[in-house]
């Protein structure tokens, strides 16, 4: 015989949040209803169910006895039901995280750049960028990879060379003809003083 009926079950969902609370009105306040909503749906279910769940007392409410017992199981398995949804959703949409260390100025001029095509080539990867100092302290082990400036060959087991570094000295037309006839630097900085 089966005793649950659809139109229970949200009655059933009030009556858990006034045995949580205690009181019809901080029930009400956390449902979005008003008092007498949630009064009317608690006497619907005690006269579905056939037995009270409330005594009713000019200064509030409390459980009987039959109360407590359907309130204590109601709390169980509706937070049973929470957990089973919550892993359900983690895992239907469980997301792949990698955590990246590297230099602030080698995050925002080359990584930051390449991010947009590569979520659209891999949009369950989320990667999370942590941009510090000059240098990637590596021994803190809270990445899955860094990114660093370090001389070469770098001698750990797992590094591989991502990219050469070249420097190359850039200069103003202007600075380059009022230096022109230099020949030592300090001939240069005076002749860019000028």
């Amino acid at each position: 015989m089966q005793v649950l009926k659809g139109q229970h079950l949200g009655a059933l969902f009030t009556f858990a949040e006034v045995g949580k609370h205690g009181t019809l009105t901080a029930a009400a306040k956390s449902l979005c209803l008003t008092t007498g909503a949630v009064s009317q749906q608690l006497l619907q279910l005690e006269q579905q169910l056939g037995f009270s769940l409330l005594e009713r007392h000019s200064r509030g409410i409390r459980l009987t006895d039959k109360g407590k017992s359907l309130h204590q199981s109601i709390s169980f398995h509706l937070a049973e039901i929470d957990a089973e949804i919550a892993n359900l959703q983690q895992s239907s949409h469980k997301r792949q995280e990698i955590r990246l260390k590297l230099t602030p100025s080698f995050a925002f001029k080359w990584l930051v750049p390449k991010l947009e095509s590569f979520h659209q080539s891999f949009p369950d990867i989320q990667v999370q960028i942590f941009a510090e100092g000059a240098l990637v302290n590596s021994d803190t082990r809270d990445f899955d990879l860094a990114i660093d400036y370090r001389p070469h060959p770098f001698r750990h087991p797992h590094a591989e060379l991502l990219l050469d570094e070249y420097l190359l000295p850039v200069m103003s037309r202007a600075i380059w003809n009022a230096t022109a006839g230099c020949k030592t630097m300090r001939e240069m900085r005076n002749a860019g003083r000028k």
